[in-house]
């Protein structure tokens, strides 16, 4: 997004599972570019398991008169003291995302599929769409992956991410290139 401010982190894409009857996992990727700076660009997965009670707790202060307006920030957010921005970046936008997060949350089985990279429309796969599934951190400081569903319900309440490490380099500049190497004449 070309008008990216400094103190933003959108939200590309997400997905949501009911792990029990009263406990939920949201999983967010999210990035953040600063124009003329590439340094500062980074991509990272970010979720948390909610029971519904807190839930609930969470949205209704959101959507508060005392809060509604603040920005949205993530609860307890590991790595960005920024805002988060989907759509708008206030409480209000926070809520209403939690509570469609909430509506449209899919069987466990399902969201292992959605991870794969299905996609429910066509009933495809897509191997671009695969999410990152492994090595992800939780706020108590165990790795787990989010396709472990007894490891998730072990962490109610955490915040689960993945940082993305780009390891893809950027093209040289012409005076770092090596000249080629002479044509040798053929014998």
């Amino acid at each position: 997004m070309s008008n990216m401010k400094a103190d933003e982190m959108y939200i590309l894409k997400a997905a949501s599972t009911q792990l029990s009857d009263d406990k939920l996992f949201i999983l967010t990727l999210q990035y953040h570019v600063e124009k003329g700076d590439r340094s500062k660009s980074r991509y990272r997965w970010l979720g948390a398991v909610y029971t519904n009670e807190e839930l609930e707790k969470m949205i209704a202060t959101l959507r508060s008169d005392a809060h509604a307006l603040e920005p949205w920030k993530w609860p307890n957010d590991p790595s960005w003291d920024g805002k988060i921005y989907y759509t708008d970046n206030t409480n209000t936008r926070y809520a209403r995302w939690l509570r469609t997060k909430q509506s449209k949350a899919v069987d466990f089985e399902t969201f292992t599929k959605v991870c794969n990279g299905w996609n429910h429309k066509t009933d495809s796969y897509n191997a671009g769409a695969k999410y990152e599934t492994e090595g992800y951190m939780t706020s108590s400081g165990e790795t787990i992956s989010i396709l472990d569903k007894d490891a998730l319900l072990r962490h109610v309440n955490e915040n689960i991410w993945k940082e993305i490490v780009n390891v893809t380099k950027a093209p040289p500049k012409a005076e770092d290139k090596q000249p080629a190497a002479e044509a040798q004449p053929a014998a």
